[in-house]
């Protein structure tokens, strides 16, 4: 594509992201448009087509932090690479200031230049879409919104911003770690923070799901009891002792857990009483936690670890609604374990060393319940389906229901 019509299109559409947000919002929009762009936002784990360009690196926060708040020329630097273009791109004003109006720009991951391959001609400037602002959850459908009400902070530019809409902080995102320069918000529900370590999060009252991403040494900390938080998320945790009992005293009414190691995942706490979801994450487990004995999901993302470790982390485990341990290394000899103490709990096994004759086995014990990966119908029943049978419906199983 001519780098000229390029722009003009990007113009044309980032005005009309505009003029949507004149639309919704509470806030003033300037004339003045700043940029910012967020790369490699398709899901992209099929193999490339003829001509197309991936860039991974696109993908690092270094790069995200660069392109956070930029001019025109430098949108388009980023977006136009000698004539090929990402696919889609999708423009909605994500926020403002006295002088300008900040354009998110949302970019497939596949660059082309065949303009053939471009979405939304329909529109009069492929590859762009304008889109409106993020709705408020409940929205009436009528009333005007704070663009605020999904905040994220990267700068100073954005706290002055969100300092003065404040009431209206539902979910906020911090790529930056800005934790401790964030004002009180007193009806933020949902925080995302980039962090070494955590901060305190009792200056949010009514927190209720706190998704944590570690850079540092794993010193995780809460600030403090959260009495209304229902979701933890933590990943980057280290392989070794960190404060995991001091955290869960802190949430006693969390009901869903995520931990993800950046290798080893280590455990050595108790649990919220009213846990039902619990997801570990990591290469394996080690430390001396005992898992709780009735959970309505269990999810083991452990690629590392075999039947013995596996029947080692369930071992108290009574009562399961729903056990996945997609990609771990377990055989038919956790067939015994999965169907005399779990007879009637779902199973994800897709991408494990379970036969396709354990795979049958499991069903006609338990023909009510699910396990995936399905075989095709014709399949079922069968005493040993063809490898390439069962090897084709595990990558159906795996594939994304969003091939944009």
């Amino acid at each position: 594509m001519d780098q000229k019509v390029f722009t003009e299109r990007l113009l044309r559409a980032a005005e009309r992201a505009r003029e949507f947000g004149l639309r919704h919002a509470l806030e003033e929009l300037p004339d003045e448009l700043r940029f910012r762009i967020r790369l490699n936002q398709s899901y992209d784990g099929n193999e490339p087509q003829p001509g197309e360009r991936r860039y991974p690196a696109d993908s690092s926060p270094e790069r995200a932090a660069e392109l956070r708040r930029c001019d025109l020329a430098t949108a388009v630097a980023a977006l136009w690479r000698d004539g090929a273009v990402p696919e889609w791109i999708d423009l909605r004003v994500h926020s403002a200031t006295e002088d300008t109006t900040l354009i998110e720009a949302a970019c497939c991951g596949r660059f082309t230049t065949d303009e053939e391959r471009l979405y939304h001609a329909q529109g009069g400037y492929p590859p762009f879409q304008a889109v409106g602002p993020t709705l408020p959850v409940h929205w009436d459908g009528a009333s005007r919104f704070s663009l605020y009400t999904n905040a994220e902070v990267w700068d100073d530019e954005d706290l002055a911003q969100l300092g003065g809409a404040a009431e209206h902080v539902w979910s906020l995102a911090l790529p930056a770690d800005r934790a401790d320069d964030v004002p009180a918000l007193p009806n933020v529900e949902i925080i995302e923070h980039v962090t070494p370590g955590g901060s305190d999060y009792t200056r949010f009252p009514r927190l209720r799901h706190l998704r944590l991403r570690l850079t540092g040494g794993g010193d995780v900390q809460l600030g403090g009891p959260l009495p209304e938080l229902r979701g933890l998320t933590i990943t980057g945790l280290p392989d070794h002792s960190w404060p995991q009992a001091e955290v869960v005293a802190q949430a006693p009414g969390v009901e869903a857990i995520s931990l993800r190691g950046r290798g080893v995942l280590w455990l050595d706490g108790a649990w919220p009483p009213g846990l039902r979801r619990l997801t570990l994450g990591g290469t394996r487990t080690t430390g001396p936690a005992r898992l709780p004995d009735r959970l309505g999901m269990l999810v083991l993302n452990l690629p590392e670890a075999g039947d013995d470790e596996i029947t080692a982390l369930l071992d108290g485990v009574d009562r399961l609604g729903n056990l996945t341990l997609r990609g771990t290394r377990v055989t038919d000899a956790l067939l015994p374990l999965l169907l005399d103490r779990y007879p009637r709990t779902h199973l994800d096994l897709v991408d494990t060393r379970i036969s396709p004759a354990g795979l049958d086995r499991l069903r006609a014990a338990g023909p009510a319940r699910g396990i995936l990966p399905r075989l095709p119908q014709e399949h079922l029943g069968t005493e040993d389906p063809s490898a390439e049978v069962y090897l084709r419906a595990a990558r159906e199983i795996r594939r994304s229901p969003r091939e944009r």
